[in-house]
Parts: C-alpha cells; structure tokens; sequence
C-alpha cells in the first residue's frame, strides 16, 4: 500500500513538474474522486471526460482519480441507495452490493429498467453530497500537493 501511494504521489509530482498549478491539479483529483462515486456504473469514464473538457482540466490526472475511487464507489452504493429512498420513497431499500452488482453484470439494461427510481434516487442523493466531498477532497488534495511540490516522495 505505501509503495503504490508513493508511486501516486511521484506521478502527481511529475505533473507539478510539468507546470500544472497544485490547485489545477487537485480540482482535477476532486472532481475524479467525486465523479468516480457517481452510483451510476459504467458512466463515470464519459462524465470525467466532459467535465475534463469544460473545465479544461488535465483528462489523465481526472481518469486516474476516477479509476482510483473504484473501491469508494463499491463502498457507496448501497449507502446512495439507501439513503436516497429514506429521503425521497417510502418504500425501504432492500438490495444488497451482490445483488446490485450481479444485476448489472448481467443485464445492465434491464437493471437499469428494474432499478430506474432507486437509481434516480441515488443520484439525487449523490447531486446533493458530491459539492460538499469535491470541497473536502479539493482541500485535502492541494494540502498534499504544495507539500510535495517542496519535497517529492522517494
């Protein structure tokens, strides 16, 4: 775990190096982080690469992110479900992460169809959470970054 955290590190640093700002750099990271939560899978790669365009961010250091935050987003699913039909259904959610994931695997569309008002739920849920994790994550990124902007990892 430290050996591939030092290794992220040194790749965040080589950008620094190449001239992007610790800001520019941790907005990218933020934004990658949060888009990859999105409880939607399989959508998250094209999100990144849009938001990348319109905000004209650096598209390697946003995917890395986003591919990075995989396990967070395993984490989060059923937590943006579930919290999504408290806040707005009145029926109670009942799946668990192995049955969202073998439902998607297997049929996508027709988890998608089966699931369209959780799902709409979760991304509600999602909508109002990820400005105040893009903040956190924002804010946590660029600490680190300015310190290794003085000091790369070895």
């Amino acid at each position: 775990m430290n050996k591939t955290y030092n290794r992220l590190l040194n790749t965040l640093y080589e950008f620094l190096k190449q001239g992007i700002s610790p800001q520019e750099l941790a907005l990218a990271v933020a934004l990658g982080v949060t888009i990859g939560m999105f409880p939607v899978q399989g959508t998250t790669t094209l999100i990144c690469i849009l938001v990348s365009l319109v905000f004209r961010l650096n598209i390697v250091v946003i995917q890395l992110a986003n591919y990075l935050s995989i396990p967070l987003m395993m984490v989060m699913l059923v937590p943006f479900y579930t919290i999504g039909h408290h806040l707005f259904s009145r029926s109670p959610f009942t799946w668990n992460l192995e049955q969202l994931m073998l439902l998607f695997k297997h049929d996508f569309v027709g988890a998608l169809t089966q699931l369209s008002w959780s799902i709409g739920y979760a991304v509600l849920t999602w909508l109002i959470l990820a400005p105040l994790a893009t903040v956190i994550i924002y804010f946590i990124a660029l600490r680190i970054l300015k310190r290794l902007r003085i000091q790369p990892s070895e």
